[in-house]
């Protein structure tokens, strides 16, 4: 297999790029296509322009963003330069999918449709013009409706940061990785900026008076150094809540029942438990005194305190009982603000605007963001465009439903995963292989929270981004059902078996796919929308498998290729003297992740689907007593379905045998394994 071939393997399902009033269609060769919800797959238009089909996003050089339906018939499609990042179209296309005129819009226009439409056009992390907080300390810096940043200025005025005498923008630090995480003001004047890279390196560089940034004085500090900055601004810089609580530390708190509430739980030793912060962050939100209330300085300063002490504050353990992170990380989040805290979906189809903490926050604002990081609140929108393998998938939504079942019961294991009807075939068959050869790996992947004071348990969830780095989220035991009266939930199936092999519900695996879209808004997948969204998280490769256990995976090509810009997904040449079949079959017989991709279709003698288009299935050793056998047992994250009496003619076998030598001989099949 060539490096290039791979490219029609890079995304295993074509996947909805945006459901609105219209939905957005993104197909395996990258074309676009636009439809309805409710309609087939086979339904939706092409685009077109001047009777030419096959558009995608380097065809003019703009990206399609999202698509939406007009009251009189016909589509409106929002395109975005993909040289002038600022720029964007508004065309219409009429029912057959032809673009019949276009036009720039200005900077109003793109204000306009984003409030209409309720989506982030432009990726400032707001709707419209309103400013979005990046971060709240000494100075607050915000961006502003075209991505650019703003310093807020003693009378609330704001300054523009700039560069070479242009304005600093958004997408011109995030793109090289970087991070603003404090502003603070500078002695004779200016400002000085705290930056953290990709690699979590804490950078400082200092401005003007007028906001003009001194790239001279740019310097990476060491740990010292970080340690040093940090006492002296108050802010936590490198996101570790690092800073010693040393005796007496609770004098600094200037809310009293704050104070009282910390000192109570941090008595003789004690250290705060997931329940005791959420009766700290709630006692936080009755001090404000009413819902729209500020939450003012003397709060908001109190929970950076704390949080900035997070490493000595709490204690969470995973379910091998090992120390998590779990807490510092999300009360950072909720305190020192997120990407992810620009907006708060609820489980709803269209998200509202939220926004970093502040003093200026009100009450509502810390219990939203609450919700999102302690609660398990922040579920996904719900919309789908469905497991494309299916020829007949549709557009579906639901509303969320609780299930009271167990997180696991007889550990994790790989037919425990059954998939849905959203197009997640490939976390799916990444979570089934790693339950399959490495099922311990789960216990550093939860933690439990127990039952909540609303009678709701919550867990922790952790996930890698493509630097190895670890990120946590929190999920309640709500899932997405079609209807109300569902027994079982619209996506991946509550579905599982105990230590004795019987048929039980069990959680793990519906919960890590709903984790999996709340994390994507975190934007460190390397997913092309960071949005809490399943229909975001549809489409894929093996790089599930690294998001949830960490390491990298390969395929071997001709040549050396990696995709989406990390390195966790990178094909590798086949060492001289060996061959592909040999460097799979190794990987198999020493318990390693077979990953599989296909774009073929295969059938058994009764004409029950095997292998299906634009799938992903998962590859297990038949003969473990071996250990050169190049036999495999191949799953398909459908589920389980064989032919016996009670079901004599499935629609599809699961699993069904199949030999390496086989497999990589198929047209279309390619594999990902661990390394």
């Amino acid at each position: 297999m060539s490096a290039s071939d791979l490219n029609r393997d890079l995304s295993a399902e074509a996947h909805a790029r945006h459901i609105g009033t219209a939905i957005l269609y993104i197909n395996t060769d990258g074309t676009w296509s636009i439809g309805k919800m409710g309609q087939k797959i086979s339904e939706y238009k092409p685009i077109k322009f001047n009777g030419q089909a096959g558009l995608h996003d380097d065809t003019f050089e703009f990206t399609a963003i999202s698509a939406e339906a007009r009251t009189e018939g016909g589509y409106l499609l929002y395109l975005r330069s993909n040289a002038n990042p600022g720029q964007f179209v508004e065309a219409v296309v009429d029912d057959s999918g032809s673009i019949t005129t276009g036009k720039i819009l200005t900077t109003e226009e793109i204000y306009a449709a984003e409030t209409k439409w309720k989506v982030d056009l432009n990726g400032n992390g707001g709707l419209g013009n309103e400013m979005v907080l990046v971060d709240a300390g000494k100075v607050n810096l915000f961006i502003d409706g075209v991505g650019n940043y703003q310093i807020q200025q003693t009378d609330k005025s704001f300054k523009p940061l700039t560069f070479g005498g242009q304005n600093l923008s958004q997408d011109l630090l995030v793109k090289g990785g970087f991070e603003i995480e404090s502003v603070v003001p500078k002695q004779g004047g200016g400002y000085q900026i705290y930056v953290r890279d990709a690699d979590g390196n804490v950078l400082e560089l200092g401005t003007e008076s007028s906001g003009e940034v001194q790239a001279q004085t740019l310097q990476v500090l060491n740990s010292t150094q970080v340690a040093a900055a940090e006492a002296t601004t108050g802010e936590d810089l490198n996101g570790k809540g690092d800073t010693a609580a040393a005796a007496g530390w609770t004098s600094t708190l200037k809310t009293a029942a704050i104070r009282t509430e910390v000192e109570t739980q941090t008595a003789n030793g004690n250290k705060i438990t997931h329940a005791g912060l959420v009766k700290i962050v709630n006692t936080a939100i009755q001090a404000a005194g009413g819902t729209n209330n500020k939450i003012g300085e003397d709060v908001f300063n109190d929970l950076k305190a704390i949080a900035a002490r997070g490493k000595d504050l709490f204690t969470h353990k995973d379910l091998s009982g090992n120390e998590s992170g779990y807490l510092s990380y999300v009360l950072d989040k909720l305190v020192n603000g997120s990407k992810a805290n620009s907006f708060y979906t609820g489980g709803a189809t269209q998200k509202q605007n939220l926004d970093n903490l502040s003093a200026d926050s009100t009450a509502d604002t810390l219990q939203k963001l609450e919700n999102k990081w302690l609660l398990g609140l922040d579920m996904p929108n719900p919309n789908t465009q469905g497991d494309t393998a299916n020829p007949n998938a549709t557009a579906a939504s639901g509303t969320y439903k609780a299930f009271d079942a167990e997180l696991v019961a007889g550990g994790p294991a790989a037919f425990d995963v059954n998939q849905g009807s959203a197009g997640t075939c490939y976390l799916l068959a990444s979570i089934a292989s790693i339950a399959k050869v490495s099922p311990e790996s789960f216990n550093g992947t939860f933690v439990s929270n127990g039952t909540g004071a609303n009678g709701a348990p919550t867990w922790g969830v952790r996930f890698f981004d493509t630097k190895g780095n670890v990120h946590w989220v929190t999920v309640n035991n709500q899932l997405a059902v079609r209807n109300p009266d569902d027994t079982d939930a619209a996506y991946t199936k509550v579905k599982g078996v105990d230590a004795q092999g019987q048929p039980t519900k069990e959680l793990w695996a519906p919960l890590i796919e709903k984790a999996y879209a709340q994390a994507n808004e975190l934007d460190i997948f390397g997913r092309q929308k960071a949005e809490n969204a399943m229909f975001a998280i549809e489409g894929g490769l093996a790089e599930a498998v690294v998001n949830v256990a960490g390491g990298k995976v390969t395929t071997f090509t001709d040549s050396v290729t990696v995709y989406n810009g990390n390195d966790i997904l990178k094909t590798s040449v086949v060492p001289e003297g060996s061959t592909a079949l040999a460097e799979y079959t190794k990987a198999l017989n020493s318990g390693k992740v077979v990953f599989v991709v296909s774009m073929a279709n295969s059938k058994d003698d009764g004409g029950a689907t095997l292998l299906t288009s634009g799938h992903a299935f998962m590859a297990f050793d038949a003969d473990p007593n071996s250990s050169t056998n190049t036999t495999v047992k191949v799953y398909n994250p459908w589920g389980v379905s064989a032919r016996t009496e009670a079901t004599p003619n499935p629609s599809f076998i699961s699993t069904f045998d199949s030999d390496l030598v086989t497999l990589v001989g198929t047209e279309g099949v390619s594999f990902w394994i661990g390394v």
